[in-house]
């Protein structure tokens, strides 16, 4: 076999060939143009639709945090609510046995003598209305002057007095509840020692 002989060069009688030659390169080139700036618009518009995807993604994600966060929000608060209502109910509760109890006591030593035998009668009383109560550490009945007259404590009374406390010179003067006092009984045990 023989190899292709390569083709003629142009000579100067084909300048038409070279002019349609000249003529098929620009249109091939203007072809591949336009088919590039195609190619080009279609991978423009391929990211536009991506990028706006992704910032739709972003804008629902952050709208379902927002819901959550609300959701969340208004169930703290509900049971923010519902722990105040519980607390005040317990509150109410126990302040109710405990009036009821003063109450009680309070009826009791209106309507008996004062006489040593009547309050030693009167000291089971007491310990079974602070047995009933949990609220109540213990019930103390005192002199005018101070002196411990009765208690549903198991302690002796001789030599015991609250003259000298603040809320005792405040009922002998006014016997109006002081508001927001803190007391701390002798009686009690002492948290630290």
């Amino acid at each position: 076999m023989t190899a292709p002989s390569p083709p003629p060069p142009p000579s100067a009688d084909s300048g038409t060939d070279l002019d349609a030659l000249d003529g098929g390169l620009a249109r091939s080139t203007a072809s591949q143009r336009a088919a590039g700036g195609l190619r080009g618009n279609a991978v423009r518009a391929t990211q536009l639709l991506i990028a706006f995807v992704c910032l739709a993604l972003i804008c629902l994600n952050g709208w379902l945090v927002s819901v959550a966060r609300g959701y969340e929000t208004a169930q703290i608060s509900q049971a923010n609510g519902n722990l105040a209502r519980s607390v005040a109910q317990q509150v109410d509760s126990a302040l109710s046995d405990v009036e009821h109890v003063l109450d009680d006591t309070v009826f009791d030593l209106e309507s008996a003598e004062l006489s040593p035998q009547a309050l030693e009668r009167l000291q089971p009383t007491l310990v079974n209305k602070v047995a009933r109560v949990e609220q109540l550490q213990g019930l103390y009945v005192f002199g005018a002057d101070g002196r411990w007259l009765v208690t549903s404590e198991a302690l002796s009374n001789e030599g015991r007095n609250n003259a000298d406390r603040d809320y005792f010179i405040h009922h002998r003067d006014d016997p109006a509840p002081p508001a927001g006092w803190a007391r701390r009984s002798r009686a009690a045990p002492r948290a630290n020692g």
